[in-house]
């Protein structure tokens, strides 16, 4: 079956409440339906409604009206998906988290909505580049804007089935104010150097219409140099362990000091760290195979610092032997934190306050 198009006879505007056009209209023997249609204004009011109907014409012949007003259109609210501040550009190393790639913002034009599906569209040289379950979608309310930092507030997690990847079971209310989300990916470890990953939003379930118009922001560059310069090893002494049996998931205090620590910026001689805040400092375990969820409490590179305090979550703190893990630092590469606060501290703590 073809597909039928509609054919333009004429535009007019409401001066007042008629609107007047001047047309060529053949007419015969044989009736033809025409359409009257409105175009609706971007400060329509919701729940408003309209009608219309042909009210007066200008024929050669006797002319007898018997049209009256049909269909009645109701202002529905809307809810519309913004393409949020960009992310910028970045290399990425293979196996990094939470690199940003997309930003979009959602607002309604009244009320509230809530969002309980969107749909992410990757785009780039290969989706395999994206570890599973790597795909993020974070609520942009950290302190660093336009890019994820570790206070931003995790809304859902997927992997890409081919090319999509579907986020179900989101609660993500919205209203009249525009609030950002960035979207993330996680790389995988077997990338392939120089690829690039983009993404944006392409689909969302929501009650009110919906507009989109959100687009792909960012490029992600894989980037074999985006590796960590150095590492040293952490012994903890199982003399300082208190008990009779492994800890397991046991968060450490470790408190470091030196000019190593230092950024190469402060210091270009001694330093070591490339991120003014530290982003590209991370523990790994004894076969410096797995990345371990730490806290930075505190870092200070500058000329006159060179210390930090974080806390490791270490799987198992052995008892009657030393446990030793490896700290990682140095990486040109890495402009967001790497931290996973919530993965350090457990269900089983109420709270934790850092006192100084």
């Amino acid at each position: 079956m073809g597909c039928q198009t509609d054919t333009l006879k004429g535009t007019a505007s409401f001066s007042g409440t008629t609107a007047s056009v001047t047309v060529s209209i053949s007419v015969d023997s044989s009736a033809t339906q025409y359409l009257v249609t409105y175009d609706i204004a971007s400060g329509a009011t919701p729940t408003n409604t309209l009608q219309g109907a042909i009210t007066a014409a200008t024929v050669t012949d006797t002319l007898i009206n018997n049209d009256i007003a049909d269909a009645t259109l109701t202002i529905s609210s809307l809810t519309t998906i913004g393409d949020g501040t960009s992310p910028p550009n970045k290399d990425v190393a293979a196996s990094s988290t939470n690199n940003a790639v997309d930003a979009f913002t959602l607002v309604t034009t009244n009320g509230t909505d809530m969002v309980t599906a969107l749909t992410v569209t990757f785009t780039g040289t290969d989706v395999n580049d994206v570890d599973a379950s790597g795909v993020k979608i974070y609520e942009d309310n950290g302190s660093t804007a336009n890019e994820w930092n570790p206070d931003d507030t995790l809304k859902g997690t997927a992997s890409f089935s081919g090319s999509t990847a579907s986020f179900t079971g989101l609660n993500i209310s919205v209203d009249t104010s525009a609030t950002q989300y960035l979207v993330t990916y996680d790389i995988a470890a077997g990338t392939t150097n120089t690829n690039t990953l983009q993404g944006a939003i392409t689909a969302a379930t929501v009650t009110n219409m919906l507009v989109n118009n959100d687009t792909a922001d960012a490029t992600l560059t894989i980037t074999s140099d985006c590796t960590f310069s150095s590492r040293k090893p952490i012994t903890i002494d199982n003399t300082e362990v208190f008990g009779s049996s492994d800890h397991l998931n046991f968060p450490v205090l470790i408190s470091l000091s030196g000019n190593w620590l230092k950024t190469t910026t402060a210091d270009p001689t001694n330093g070591r760290i490339e991120n003014a805040n530290g982003y590209d400092i991370i523990f790994k375990n004894s076969t410096g195979t797995t990345q371990l969820d730490h806290e930075i409490e505190s870092y200070d590179g500058s000329a006159s610092g060179g210390t930090l305090i974080a806390w490791v979550r270490i799987p198992t703190l052995y008892y009657n032997t030393d446990t030793v893990i490896y700290i990682y630092y140095g990486n040109t590469c890495i402009s967001s934190s790497l931290e996973n606060v919530t993965g350090v501290w457990n269900d089983d703590y109420a709270a934790v306050w850092h006192l100084s």
